[in-house]
C-alpha cells in the first residue's frame, strides 16, 4: 500500500521515470505486485510520452512473462498509447492478446451441447455472456483503431490482412473504415484485394458508387485482371439503376475520375485477348448510357476484330457504322475481315450494308474480301 501511494504521488509530481525506479526497486527486493505493476503502466500511459508508452510496452511484456494477467482495460489503453506513439507492430501484437481473449470469453459463453457424457450440462451464466459482449466491443474497437491507422500510414497488405481477420472472425469493419481501405488499395494498385473489400461493402449492405466501382476496375486492370474486372462490371455496372442494383446510376459527380475512361481500358483489354463478347458488352453499356465523348479511346479497330472472332458478326458491321459517324474510318484489314466473315456466314442483309461504303470508298476492303461477297450474292 505504500508502495501504491509512493508511485501515485511520484505520477502526480510529474516524475515518472522515479516511479519506474520504485517498481524496479520493488521488483529486485521481491516486494513488487501485480497491483503495483498496473499502477505503474497506469500512469506511464496517462503521461502521454511516446518513452513512457515504450516502457510501459516493456512493464506489461514482464508481466505476461510472469504469468500474471493484464486487465483487458489495460490493454485497450496501452493499444491506444501504441498507436498514437505510431508503434504499430506493438499495437498489433496488443490486438491478438485481445482477439485470443475474445475467443476464451465466446468460447466460456458458447451454449454447451445438449447433452455430453450422458448429461446435461448448465447453460452459460450471465456473467460470462456478459463478460463476452464487453471483450467483443474491446476487440472490436482495438481492431478499428489499428485498421485506421494501417491505412492512413499506406500500410496496406496489413491493412488488408487485419480486414480479411476480422471478416473471418465476424467481426467485419464498420463501413466508414471500408471506403477509406478501398481508395488507397486502388491507388497502390492492389486490385484483387480492393475488389475483395469492395465485395465486403456490398455484402454489408452499402450502396457502392460509380466511382468506386470503376477505380476497382482500373486497379485490376493494372493487375493484368481484365476477366476479373469485367466480373465486377458484370456485377454491379452492366445492371446500375435497375431495381434492387448495387449501383443507382453511372453518372459520377466527381470531375477527377472518369467512368468512360475506364470502361475503355476494360473494352480495349478484353478486345486484345480476343474476349468479344465481354468486350462488346462493355461498349454496349458506355454508349448505351451516353458515357462515350472520344470513341477512339475503346479501340474500334480491336475491338471489331474481337467480335469477328466470336462471330457477333452483326456488330462488327455496327461498330464499322459507328467509327465512320465518329469519323474514325477502319484500316482495310479490319474491314477485310468483317466483309470476309459476312460472305462465309451468307449475311446478306450486312453484306448489303458494308458495299455501299466499300463503293463510296469510305471502307478499304482486299481483293479477296470482295471476291467473297461477289460469289455470295451471285
Amino acid at each position: 500500500v505504500t508502495l501504491l501511494r509512493l508511485c501515485s504521488s511520484l505520477f502526480k509530481a510529474g516524475k515518472a521515470q522515479h516511479a519506474v525506479a520504485v517498481l524496479e526497486q520493488a521488483v529486485s527486493a521481491g516486494a513488487a505486485t501485480p497491483a503495483l505493476s498496473l499502477a505503474t503502466i497506469s500512469g506511464l500511459l496517462d503521461c502521454r510520452a511516446p518513452q513512457h508508452t515504450v516502457q510501459a510496452v516493456t512493464l506489461v511484456s514482464g508481466m505476461e512473462a510472469a504469468g500474471e494477467e493484464v486487465p483487458l482495460s489495460t490493454l485497450v489503453a496501452l493499444s491506444a498509447a501504441t498507436l498514437r506513439a505510431g508503434m504499430l507492430s506493438d499495437a498489433e501484437a496488443i490486438f491478438r492478446q485481445v482477439a485470443s481473449a475474445r475467443d476464451a470469453a465466446r468460447a466460456a459463453a458458447a451454449p454447451p451441447p445438449a447433452v455430453q457424457g450422458g448429461k446435461r450440462k448448465p447453460p452459460p451464466s450471465a456473467a460470462a455472456v456478459r463478460s463476452a459482449d464487453e471483450v467483443d466491443k474491446a476487440y472490436r474497437r482495438v481492431a478499428s483503431d489499428l485498421l485506421r491507422a494501417y491505412t492512413a500510414a499506406l500500410q496496406l497488405p496489413q491493412a488488408f490482412r487485419l480486414f480479411s481477420d476480422l471478416a473471418a472472425a465476424g467481426a467485419p469493419p464498420s463501413l466508414a473504415l471500408l471506403s477509406p481501405l478501398l481508395e488507397r488499395l486502388c491507388s497502390r494498385g492492389m486490385g484483387p484485394q480492393a475488389a475483395r473489400v469492395l465485395d465486403a461493402m456490398a455484402d454489408y449492405g452499402q450502396p457502392l458508387s460509380a466511382k468506386q466501382v470503376g477505380e476497382v476496375l482500373v486497379a485490376l486492370l493494372r493487375s493484368s485482371r481484365p476477366l476479373a474486372a469485367f466480373e465486377l462490371f458484370e456485377r454491379y455496372l452492366e445492371g446500375a439503376g435497375s431495381h434492387g442494383a448495387r449501383v443507382a446510376t453511372l453518372r459520377i459527380a466527381d470531375k477527377a475520375f472518369s467512368l468512360e475512361h475506364a470502361l475503355a481500358l476494360l473494352t480495349k483489354a478484353l478486345s486484345k485477348g480476343m474476349h468479344g463478347r465481354r468486350a462488346h458488352r462493355v461498349y454496349a453499356i458506355a454508349l448505351s448510357s451516353g458515357l462515350i465523348s472520344n470513341f477512339s479511346s475503346f479501340g474500334l479497330p480491336s475491338l471489331a476484330l474481337a467480335c469477328v472472332e466470336d462471330s457477333l458478326l452483326p456488330s462488327a458491321v455496327a461498330l464499322a457504322s459507328d467509327a465512320r459517324d465518329a469519323l474514325l474510318p477502319l484500316d482495310s484489314l479490319v474491314a477485310s475481315r468483317i466483309l470476309s466473315a459476312c460472305a462465309d456466314a451468307r449475311l446478306y442483309p450486312q453484306i448489303a450494308q458494308l458495299l455501299p461504303e466499300v463503293r463510296a470508298r469510305r471502307l478499304g476492303c482486299d481483293a479477296p474480301s470482295l471476291r467473297r461477297a461477289h460469289l455470295c450474292l451471285r
